[in-house]
């Protein structure tokens, strides 16, 4: 070591020893103020249940979770409920009735349609879904419906919408319905029909399931009166369908062909429309097959 630097070798060694302190001091200062600063508040949010507001992107990510679980939810009780609603229809069947080939189907999404409700008078209906129990969601829909159109019988204001909507419930129930009677299924549907008139696929319901029970002449009512009240062309595609099956049944095959080649015309427009819709390209192949 130098001589010169001998003098201030003990001076150093302290004032490094002192700025060492400082640090650590500064840094003890630092963080107790922060504990004055930020511990009342983190009491005060645990004590009130107090949670800061979510990002944006934080608030998408657990709504986008939500609802896949929602949608997995759904799925895992249609699935559980499927055997038991094909069980009931299979029963009609060896019991002598003629259900329509999709009536499974149309039970099995009327069941979803109900459970992605945010209606609250749907909520026995959905609890009903849930827990597999087929007759307790017609007893729901049924309660549901008498709310419904009684609401719509007395009031003046909104009864257009109170009536759609209980012909909305009356076609979930008259479709779970149909997966036991082909009449109690009737019914219900006559029901929707009353309060919406104007609806295409309750008449095309009551088309097919009048031709099911073999009353030729209401089936064929209501496949017109859907064709009337068809909005879009589809729903004529599908009504025209209707006809021709009707018209077939009764024996009447060359007014059934023109009803099949009317259907088969705009099925044939849609498809080429749209080639990657597979709606109108299975109703292609149904006309196709007539």
């Amino acid at each position: 070591m130098p001589d010169w630097i001998e003098p201030y070798v003990l001076d150093i060694i302290v004032t490094i020893l002192l700025f060492g302190v400082v640090l650590t001091a500064w840094r003890y200062a630092v963080t107790l103020w922060g504990l004055v600063i930020w511990l009342p508040r983190i009491l005060w949010r645990r004590a009130t249940g107090y949670q800061p507001p979510k990002t944006d992107a934080a608030e998408a990510a657990e709504a986008a979770k939500k609802a896949e679980e929602a949608a997995r939810q759904t799925q895992i009780s249609l699935e559980n409920i499927r055997a038991t609603i094909e069980g009931r229809a299979q029963q009609a069947e060896t019991g002598g009735a003629s259900l329509p080939e999709d009536t499974v189907e149309r039970a099995v999404a009327a069941m979803r349609e109900i459970l992605q409700s945010n209606d609250a008078s749907k909520e026995e209906a959905q609890k009903a879904v849930r827990d597999g129990d087929v007759a307790a969601v017609e007893a729901a829909l049924e309660a549901a419906f008498e709310r419904e159109a009684h609401a719509a019988a007395r009031m003046d204001d909104e009864t257009l919408q109170l009536k759609v909507k209980a012909a909305r419930t009356a076609r979930e129930k008259a479709a779970l319905a149909a997966t036991r009677s082909v009449e109690s299924a009737i019914e219900w549907y006559e029901k929707a029909a009353a309060f919406d008139p104007s609806h295409c696929w309750s008449w095309i319901e009551l088309a097919r399931l009048y031709t099911a029970k073999g009353d030729l002449g209401q089936a064929l009512q209501a496949a017109e009166t859907a064709r009337d009240t068809a909005t879009d062309d589809r729903e004529r595609s599908v009504a025209y369908n209707e006809i021709g099956d009707v018209r077939v049944a009764q024996g009447e095959l060359a007014t059934a062909l023109d009803s099949f080649r009317a259907s088969l015309a705009i099925a044939e427009r849609l498809a080429a429309a749209d080639p990657g819709n597979a709606g109108w390209q299975r109703d292609l192949s149904v006309s196709h097959n007539k």
